[in-house]
């Protein structure tokens, strides 16, 4: 045999030995969409627009028809212009008109939703006699909610909208703060639990991002629980715990536990602290100004024509609900988009920290039911979702692996210890 052929042959054997002792890097594949879960967004997405139809409708309704003005006109006589007594009754009708419009989108949905999961389809009598207590808590709640409103804009006509905001502020991170303390019927510690034994393996994950004494709890679920194999971190700053659902130690693998902890020790270390705190401020003061801004806009420009000519008056409620929807409609696709940025970020995190690229994008195809989309809509990115799609977490834990060519990472600052 010839030398060239000799070294070819040679060549062959050697690259062919190579690729079998190479190991090769297994590829999660997303998962197929199936026709229920396309048909569920479906009748999601148009139940979606009938509702912001009736949101907007009826607060519009009752203001370019007049009836707003003369609802208060009505009031004002009853109540002998005591504006309290106006205000309370306005906003008490006005809940109660919103739910009698909203019955039947509500029984709609219950209809059209309830196969899917599945679920009986309530007979309309029952269903109709079960609505009554939640209707009667909605007119107390307005009630009391537009008298302070109206008290507030005549107390301060310039300034009601930052002390509305700073109200709203205090009450939504005090409920964040307080999160441990609703849930905590359900939360023991881990090292109180049947799972006390893999303390010291979630603590050396911990350590390898120099956090120590990490809060780990137990979420013990039941069976009436939807998703048993859901994680979170509740509480914010100095009250914030991270919570592993106890269905994860015997559904999924270690590999796929410890990038689960990861995940959440990402929310734990940099989301749960300032973080929400100032999305909340700037999305309250934001909403509030915009308000206070286009509210007064329109008494003065379309007044006559409304018949009332100041936000203090209770016929300007419709007006304060309509523009608070309207607000929403651009606020919630920030919050959602904001929140899977920060919900991809912690996918990132979990793959620096474990390295472990094929238990991640498992536990992303790992979904709770069989009603969920693998390729995000845009409707469902701007509206409906607060993480990203299943596909795109697949896609990040398939491919993402900064340490094979030297590169420092995303988080290198943070995780100085990796083994």
């Amino acid at each position: 045999m010839a030398p060239s052929m000799r070294l070819a042959g040679s060549t062959v054997i050697a690259t062919a030995l190579l690729l079998a002792t190479t190991p090769v890097l297994a590829q999660v594949p997303v998962p197929e969409s199936t026709p229920i879960a396309s048909s569920y967004f479906d009748d999601l997405a148009w139940l979606w627009l009938v509702e912001q139809l009736v949101l907007l409708g009826l607060p519009c309704c009752l203001l370019f028809s007049g009836w707003a003005a003369a609802i208060e006109t009505r009031l004002e006589r009853l109540s002998a212009n005591r504006w309290p007594i106006t205000a309370a009754g306005f906003a008490g009708l006005y809940a109660l008109l919103y739910s009698i419009v909203r019955l039947p989108v509500d029984y709609t949905r219950v209809v059209q939703l309830n196969p899917y999961f599945p679920a009986p389809t309530p007979i309309l009598s029952s269903w109709l006699s079960e609505q009554i207590m939640p209707i009667v808590q909605l007119i107390v709640i307005a009630t009391a909610l537009g008298t302070i409103a109206i008290w507030l804009v005549r107390k301060s006509r310039n300034w009601w909208w930052a002390w509305a905001a700073g109200a709203i502020s205090i009450f939504y991170i005090g409920s964040l703060m307080l999160q441990p303390v609703t849930a905590a019927q359900s939360h023991v510690p881990i090292d109180s639990s049947q799972y006390a034994g893999w303390q010291d393996r979630l603590d050396g994950l911990a350590l390898r991002a120099n956090v120590t004494d990490t809060p780990v709890f137990i979420w013990q679920t039941t069976e009436q629980d939807f998703c048993r194999i859901q994680n979170s971190v509740v509480g914010l700053g100095p009250t914030r715990r991270l919570v592993l659902a106890d269905q994860i130690f015997a559904e999924w693998d270690s590999g796929q536990i410890d990038v689960a902890f990861a995940h959440e020790l990402k929310h734990y270390l940099l989301d749960n602290t300032w973080v929400p705190v100032v999305l909340v401020l700037i999305l309250s003061f934001s909403g509030a100004l915009f308000v206070f801004a286009i509210g007064t806009l329109t008494c003065r420009r379309w007044g006559v024509r409304l018949r009332f000519s100041s936000l203090a008056q209770p016929a300007a409620l419709p007006l304060l609900v309509a523009l608070v929807q309207i607000y929403l409609l651009v606020a919630v696709p920030a919050f959602n988009l904001t929140a899977q940025r920060v919900e991809l970020e912690a996918d990132r995190f979990a793959l620096e920290l474990t390295r472990n690229n094929d238990a991640r994008a498992r536990v992303s195809a790992d979904q709770c039911g069989r009603l969920w989309l693998p390729e995000d809509t845009l409707f469902a990115r701007l509206y409906l979702n607060t993480h990203p799609s299943v596909a795109k977490r697949i896609q990040l834990a398939n491919d993402y692996r900064p340490w094979e060519t030297g590169d420092e990472g995303a988080y290198g600052d943070l995780i100085t210890s990796v083994d």
